[in-house]
C-alpha cells in the first residue's frame, strides 16, 4: 500500500491511500516523541495515519508493504517509523518504506552480482568538526562481515575521498556504499563530508555524489553519530536527497545509534541480503532483532528510502567466505604506539603533515619537534595511519631510543621492509639491498626519539656518526622521506619542523576528562584551569587525570594541591628544563596517590627499555618480591594486575596485537617515565640485584622462543618487539646461562633475517662454550652456525661444519642428534647437486629417526625430501611410493602444509610422466589444503603450477591469481610470475 501525505492550511494534512483520498488529520495532534517511552507518540502516530474507519485502516489488515510519501520537509521530519498499534510497533509488521511521488520514481535495476560493500570511513580534519571513533566504526563493520557466511566482498575506500569511491565501484554494478562519517549542509543542499587526500575536509553533496557513482551504486548506508531531533538531522535529509537524486535506497538513522545496536543491525541486515533477502525485507529482519535491544527506541532509528518504482529484489547469492579487501601500502609501525583513547587535538599539527606527506613536493625530512610528553610519537602514529595512502613503497618505523649500530639499523630496515637478506652474511649487502629497495617507490621510514642520535653525535660518538651518515646521506632522496619525532632538531638539509607546543586549554580539558572517565562530576571550566596550570601538556594530563581517579577529592581540591606541588617543582627539578619540571610535578602528583605495591613495581620498571609482556615483569618481580615497605601490602595483587592499574593511571602504555594465536599484550614506559623512575622514585630492589633478575628473564624468553619459533606467531612478535632488552639481556648474565642465551637468541636473529647478528652471537656462544668446557654447547653452537650458512647460501661451508657436528654427536653418544644431522647433511648434498651421496645419507638418518624422534611430520618430511632425490635422479615411480608414505605421515600427524607439498611434489612426478589429469587433480587438492590452513606461499606455488595444465585463458588467471598473492608477501617469485605472465598473454596473442 501507498500512502501520500499532502501538507494543509491550518496544521492539517491529507492522506491519501494508493492515490485516491482517505482522510485528513491534525498535525498538533502528534506529540513530541519521548525515546524512553517511544509507545506514547508511536499510538499518536498510528492515530493519524490509520483512524478506524478511513480506506488507510481497512487496507492496512492486508498490506504487506507500506510506502510513505511525504514530500513537505515538515512532514517528513515526523518519526513515522514510530507508529505503534497499541501491541507493538508498525514497523516490524510491515516493510515501511519512504518513498517519492510516482511521476519521480524509477524501475528497479538489475542485479546481476552478489553482496560488494564499499565502506568509506571519513574523519576530516577540521577544528569545527568533531573527531569520531572512525577506526573502531570501520572494525566493528568488519566485524560483522567476517561473521556472514557467504560470498561478501567488503572493500575500504583509502583515501576517504570521493574519487576514491569512484574507483572502488567503477568496474562494477550494484554496490552498497556504507558511508561512516558526518553528514552536513553546505549552500542549503544536504553533503557528505568526504576528506581530501590531505585530510581536509571535502563536502559533497547528494546530487554530486550521484553523478560520481551513477548507475553503480545500489544502496547508501549512512551511519554516523548524529543529532538527536526527530527526523531534522541531516542525515536523514541527505538520505531523502540520495533518493531524490536517483540512489536507488538510502538507508539513514534519525536518531544516534547505540554502538551494541548499530552492530545488531549491520549484522542482520547484510547477513539476510547476503543471502538473497530484497533490501526492505532484509531491513524489517533487523528491526526484529533490535526489538530485543534494551533500548525500546533502536528499533525505528533506521529510515529507508527508495526512488524504485517497486520494490528490488535480492543480491543473488554466492557461496564461500566473506572477502575483505583494505588496500593500503606496507605498514610495520609496531613501533609507534598508538594514543591511549581517542586522538584528541593537534588538527593544525596534522593538516600540516598531511600537506607535507601528501603533496607533490615532498620534504627530504620533516620532524615532529617538541619537548618530552608532548605526544610527538601518538601524532606521528596518527599520520601515519591517515596519509600511509600516499606513499606506495610502505611506511616503515624504528625506534632510536636505544641507539642500534648502523648494521642493526640497516638490518632492522631490511626486515621490515622484508627485502630478503637470507642469503647474505656481509653487512655491507644488507644495506645495499635495504637501500635500494628504498629507490623502488615512494617510501616513508619514521625515525622515533631521534634526540638520541643527536645527542650521541653530538658527543663524538663514531658509532653514532656512522649511523647518523647512513640516515642522514643515503635514507632521504627523491622516493623516501624520513619522518622524525625529536626533543631536538637535527639541523639536516631539508629538514621541515612542524612545532608541537601543549594543547589549548579546550583540547586539554578534553584529553584530561577522557583520563578522569571514571569521575562524571567534571566541569569543563576545572578542567580548563588545570589544563593551563600544566600549559597543556598532553602526557602530563593523562597522568593528572589517571591520579584524579584515585583521589576522593573534588576537581577543585586536586587542582589546588596539584598547583602548590608544581611551585616545589621549581626547586626539587632546578635541572630539568621547564617542560621537564612541569611533567615531573604531574608524575610526582600521580605516584604520590598510588597504593605502596604499585610504587613498588613502578620503581623497578626502568629496567625495561622495550615493550614486554606482564608474564616477564612477573618473572622478574614476582617470584621472590623484594621485601615490602613498612606500610605496604604486597601479595593483594599480581603482577598483571599491577601492571593494568598503572597503565589505568598513565604511568604505563599498553599495545595489544592480534596474531594467528591470538591477542597479544604489551606495555612499555615511555622515555620521560623512565628517566623519572630510575632517578627519582626510590628503589625497592637494588640495580644489581634487578639486572641479574632480567638477564635471567629474558635468557628464559629467548629460549621459549628458541623452541617455539616454527609454530608461534605470538613468538616472533614478542621476539621482534623485544628485540632491543632481549639482545641488552645477555651482559646480565653468566657462565653457562650466557653461553645458551647467545646460542639461543643469535639462532632465532637469523631465523628472522639479520644473519650477520646472528652469526656474531652464535660465535660469542662457542667462545662461551669453550671458556666453560662444554662440548654439547660447542656442537649446539657449530649446527646453529652451518644451519645459517645453508640459509645465506654457503652451503659447501655448512656441509663441512655438519661433518664436525656429526663427529661431536657421535662421541656424545646423541642419536637424535646424530640423526637430524645426518637429514641436514643430505639436504646439503642434495643442494650441491651430489645426489647419490645424499641418498646414502638420507638412508643413514631414516632408521634413526624413526628410533629416536618421535615425529611422525619429521619422518615424513624426510621421506619427502629422499623422493625429491629420486625425482632429480628420473626415478619418478619410486619417487612417488615415497612421496605416498610421506603423505600418510603427514595426514597422521596431522601436519596439513606438509600435506600440501607432498601433494604437489606427487603432482609433479605424475605431470612428468605424462599423466596431465592425475597431477591436475592432485594440485587441486593441494590447492584446496592450502586456501583452508592460510598457507599463502603454498598456495601460490600450487597456482603457478596449475598454469601449465589448463587451457591459456585460465593460465592466466591463475598466474595472476599467484602473482597478487606473492606480491602481498612480498616473496621474490613475483617476477617468476610476470615472466610466465608475458609468455602466455604473447602466446594468447
Amino acid at each position: 500500500m501507498e500512502i501520500a501525505l499532502i501538507l494543509q492550511p491550518d496544521n492539517h494534512a491529507a492522506v491519501a491511500l494508493d492515490g485516491a483520498p482517505s482522510h485528513t488529520f491534525d498535525l498538533r495532534s502528534i506529540p513530541k516523541l519521548d525515546l524512553h517511552k517511544p509507545e506514547v507518540a508511536g499510538i499518536a502516530l498510528y492515530a493519524a495515519l490509520f483512524p478506524p474507519g478511513t480506506p488507510a485502516r481497512d487496507a492496512l489488515r492486508s498490506a504487506g508493504r507500506i510506502l510513505l510519501v511525504a514530500g513537505d520537509p515538515a512532514l517528513q521530519a515526523i518519526p513515522w517509523e514510530y507508529a505503534h498499534d497499541g501491541e507493538t510497533f508498525l514497523v516490524l509488521d510491515h516493510a515501511f518504506v519512504r518513498g517519492l511521488p510516482a511521476d519521480k520514481r524509477i524501475a528497479p535495476p538489475a542485479l546481476d552480482g552478489g553482496l560488494h560493500i564499499v565502506a568509506v570511513p571519513s574523519n576530516p580534519l577540521d577544528k569545527d568538526i568533531r573527531t569520531l571513533n572512525i577506526e573502531g566504526e570501520w572494525q566493528r563493520l568488519r566485524e560483522v562481515i567476517e561473521g556472514v557466511p557467504a560470498g561478501v566482498v567488503l572493500e575500504r575506500a583509502r583515501p576517504p575521498t570521493v574519487e576514491q569511491l569512484r574507483s572502488r565501484v567503477a568496474d562494477g554494478r550494484s554496490r552498497i556504499v556504507h558511508f561512516m562519517g558526518h553528514g552536513s549542509r553546505h549552500e542549503d543542499q544536504a553533503v557528505l563530508l568526504f576528506e581530501q587526500d590531505d585530510g581536509a575536509p571535502h563536502p559533497v553533496t547528494a546530487r554530486e555524489f550521484v553523478r560520481r557513482v551513477r548507475g553503480k551504486v545500489f544502496l547508501a548506508m549512512l551511519n554516523a553519530c548524529i543529532s538527536a531531533l526527530p527526523g531534522r538531522t541531516e542525515f536523514s535529509n541527505l538520505a531523502a536527497a540520495l533518493a531524490q537524486h536517483g540512489v536507488p535506497y538510502a538507508l539513514g538513522t534519525q536518531f544516534s545509534i547505540d554502538d551494541e545496536d548499530a552492530r545488531a543491525l549491520a549484522r542482520v541486515f547484510y547477513r539476510d541480503l547476503a543471502h538473497g533477502a530484497p533490501v526492505e525485507e532484509a531491513l524489517l529482519q533487523a528491526r526484529l532483532t533490535l526489538a530485543e535491544s534494551k533500548r525500546p527506541w533502536a528499533v525505528s532509528v533506521p529510515v529507508l528510502y527508495t526512488s524504485l518504482s517497486e520494490p528490488a529484489p535480492g543480491f543473488p547469492r554466492v557461496e564461500g567466505t566473506p572477502a575483505i579487501r583494505d588496500p593500503r601500502p606496507p605498514l610495520e609501525v609496531f613501533a609507534l604506539p598508538r594514543a591511549e583513547g581517542a586522538f584528541i587535538g593537534r588538527v593544525d599539527e596534522l593538516r600540516a603533515a598531511g600537506a607535507h606527506l601528501t603533496g607533490d613536493s615532498r620534504p627530504r625530512v620533516l620532524t615532529f619537534h617538541g619537548a618530552g610528553g608532548q605526544g610527538k610519537t601518538a601524532l606521528a602514529r596518527e599520520a601515519v595511519e591517515r596519509f600511509a595512502h600516499a606513499w606506495p613503497g610502505g611506511v616503515y618505523a624504528i625506534t632510536l631510543e636505544d641507539l642500534p649500530t648502523r648494521e642493526r639499523f640497516a638490518a632492522d630496515l631490511a626486515r621490515l621492509m622484508h627485502v630478503p637478506t637470507e642469503d647474505v652474511a656481509d653487512p655491507a649487502g644488507v644495506e645495499r639491498r635495504a637501500l635500494a629497495a628504498l629507490g623502488q617507490r615512494r617510501t616513508l621510514v619514521v625515525l622515533d626519539n631521534a634526540e638520541t642520535l643527536a645527542q650521541a653525535v653530538e658527543r663524538n660518538d663514531a658509532a653514532a656518526q656512522r649511523l647518523a651518515e647512513l640516515i642522514r646521506e643515503h635514507l632521504p632522496g627523491p622516493l623516501t622521506t624520513l619522518l622524525v619525532t625529536s626533543r631536538e632538531l637535527l639541523g639536516w638539509a631539508g629538514e621541515r619542523a612542524i612545532d608541537l607546543g601543549g594543547l589549548p586549554d579546550a583540547e586539554g580539558a578534553r584529553l584530561f576528562m577522557q583520563s578522569a572517565s571514571l569521575h562524571e562530576d567534571i566541569y569543563k571550566r576545572e578542567a580548563e584551569q588545570l589544563s593551563a596550570a600544566v600549559g597543556g601538556h598532553p602526557h602530563g594530563l593523562r597522568l593528572l587525570g589517571g591520579a584524579f581517579n584515585a583521589t576522593g577529592q573534588t576537581l577543585a581540591q586536586f587542582i589546588a594541591e596539584h598547583e602548590a606541588h608544581l611551585l616545589k617543582a621549581e626547586d626539587r627539578y632546578k635541572g630539568e628544563d621547564h617542560r621537564h619540571r612541569t611533567l615531573y610535578a604531574c608524575i610526582e602528583t600521580s605516584t604520590r596517590h598510588l597504593p605502596d605495591d604499585l610504587r613498588d613495581l613502578l620503581s623497578g620498571l626502568w629496567v625495561f627499555h622495550a615493550p614486554f609482556e606482564p608474564e616477564t615483569a612477573a618473572d622478574i618481580f614476582q617470584p621472590h618480591p623484594p621485601s615490602p615497605s613498612p606500610q605496604a601490602e604486597r601479595g593483594s595483587q599480581s603482577v598483571p594486575d599491577q601492571l593494568r592499574a598503572l597503565w589505568q593511571r598513565s604511568l604505563l602504555e599498553r599495545q595489544e596485537q592480534n596474531t594467528a594465536e591470538g591477542w597479544v599484550l604489551m606495555y612499555r614506559l615511555l622515555p620521560a617515565l623512565r628517566l623519572y623512575v630510575q632517578h627519582y622514585l626510590p628503589p625497592v630492589l637494588d640495580d644489581e640485584a634487578l639486572l641479574t633478575r632480567f638477564g635471567a628473564a629474558y635468557a628464559a624468553l629467548a629460549r621459549h622462543i628458541y623452541k617455539e619459533r616454527d609454530r608461534s606467531p605470538h613468538a616472533i612478535y614478542i621476539a621482534q618487539q623485544a628485540s632491543v632488552d632481549l639482545t641488552r639481556g645477555i651482559a646480565y648474565t653468566q657462565g653457562k646461562a650466557k653461553g645458551y642465551y647467545l646460542l639461543h637468541w643469535g639462532f632465532v636473529q637469523g631465523w628472522l633475517g639479520d644473519n650477520v647478528q646472528g652469526l656474531k652471537l652464535t660465535e660469542q656462544a662457542a667462545e662461551v662454550a669453550r671458556e666453560i668446557e662444554s662440548l654439547e654447547l660447542e656442537n649446539l653452537a657449530l649446527n646453529n652456525r652451518a644451519i645459517i650458512y645453508q640459509a645465506i647460501g654457503r652451503v659447501r661451508e655448512a656441509l663441512l661444519l655438519f661433518e664436525r657436528v656429526l663427529k661431536i654427536n657421535r662421541q656424545l653418544e646423541n642419536r637424535a642428534g646424530e640423526a637430524t644431522t645426518l637429514h641436514n647433511m643430505a639436504g646439503m648434498c642434495a643442494a650441491l647437486g651430489e645426489n647419490a651421496r645424499a641418498l646414502t645419507l638420507y638412508k643413514q638418518a631414516l632408521p634413526l629417526i624413526c628410533e629416536e624422534i618421535n615425529d611422525l611430520a619429521y619422518r615424513a618430511t624426510t621421506l619427502n625430501s629422499m623422493g625429491g632425490v629420486y625425482a632429480n635422479l628420473g626415478k619418478k615411480a619410486r619417487a612417488l611410493v615415497l612421496y605416498k608414505r610421506a603423505l600418510s605421515l603427514f595426514n597422521a600427524a596431522g601436519n596439513h602444509t606438509g600435506e600440501a607439498a607432498t601433494l604437489n611434489n606427487m603432482a609433479g612426478a605424475y605431470f612428468a610422466l605424462g599423466e596431465k589429469a592425475c597431477a591436475l587433480a592432485l594440485y587441486e587438492q593441494a590447492l584446496s589444503i592450502c586456501r583452508a590452513v592460510g598457507e599463502r606461499n603454498g598456495e601460490a606455488v600450487t597456482l603457478y603450477n596449475i598454469s601449465f595444465l589448463v587451457d591459456t585463458a585460465r593460465a592466466i588467471e591463475m598466474v595472476r591469481q599467484a602473482r597478487d598473492i606473492w606480491k602481498a608477501i612480498q616473496s621474490p617469485n613475483v617476477q617468476l610470475a610476470e615472466q610466465r605472465l608475458a609468455e602466455l598473454q604473447r602466446g594468447e596473442l
